[in-house]
């Protein structure tokens, strides 16, 4: 299962990002936003000798460097031993995310709060509305300036041919909450999933994980995932509601 998870991650970001691929890596550059760190990475795709491994990350440190890059993040979803990211002279940031999945038939069982009603952002004026929530949502914790920046980057994806929808949650018709749900054949994906703080803790994100696997499984993606930071609060909602780990992935964030 965790190998169709990894692929949905990977068509995910393309929907933002071009790509470069050999049999080693994938290497991803959103020219739209260059310094965010989700649309420009590199993904180490298979497992190699320890050696390896630090070769290729330090010429990705010299090529993002040569790209006039501030920054390499490189992601990885098998296990390094501590020793490795020590040897690096510049030592990385590292943090640990977790596959989440549920299957998309569970819709059945979830109860939430009823007193909401949850849109796709099929028109303007809920587009807009959604834009207005994530920045509210996501100004504290990285700045008003990149939080725009991120969201206008990202309506650009809504807005396109793809498999990506971006959905609102509203409460006595004020916007509240939004989320991205990404298909990949018989995987979906929920990704920038937000409840504004005021209305958390009220069943309103239950609700919006309800509609999310219903218009999964009306798709036909059977397997539903999230990924979450091992700190992550909103980890126990989705254990709450069912949802189980499947594996992990390690993200490496260098300051160059």
């Amino acid at each position: 299962m965790l190998k169709f998870l990894i692929d949905t991650e990977i068509e995910y970001t393309k929907c933002f990002s071009k790509y470069f691929e050999d049999e080693k890596i994938i290497r991803f550059r959103d020219e739209h936003i260059c310094n965010m760190f989700a649309h420009n990475y590199t993904l180490v795709k298979c497992c190699m000798s320890e050696q390896e491994i630090y070769d290729l990350i330090i010429k990705e440190i010299m090529r993002s460097k040569k790209e006039g890059k501030s920054f390499l993040q490189v992601e990885y979803n098998f296990n390094i031993g501590s020793e490795l990211l020590n040897s690096f002279e510049i030592k990385p940031e590292v943090t640990i995310q977790d596959y989440m999945y549920i299957t998309s038939d569970k819709f059945n069982v979830l109860c939430g709060n009823n007193e909401c009603t949850i849109k796709s952002a099929k028109t303007e004026d809920v587009m807009e509305d959604g834009i207005r929530v994530d920045i509210e949502a996501n100004s504290h914790a990285m700045g008003e300036d990149f939080a725009i920046k991120r969201i206008q980057r990202k309506a650009m994806a809504y807005r396109a041919e793809n498999n990506l929808d971006f959905f609102l949650c509203y409460h006595n018709e004020v916007p509240m909450g939004n989320c991205e749900l990404f298909f990949n054949k018989k995987t979906a994906k929920i990704e920038d999933f937000d409840i504004l703080e005021k209305y958390q803790r009220k069943g309103f994100g239950t609700s919006v994980l309800k509609e999310l696997l219903k218009r999964s499984s009306d798709f036909g993606a059977e397997t539903v995932y999230v990924l979450t930071d091992s700190e992550d609060t909103a980890k126990e909602m989705y254990k709450k509601c069912g949802f189980l780990k499947v594996g992990s992935k390690t993200i490496l964030n260098f300051t160059i």
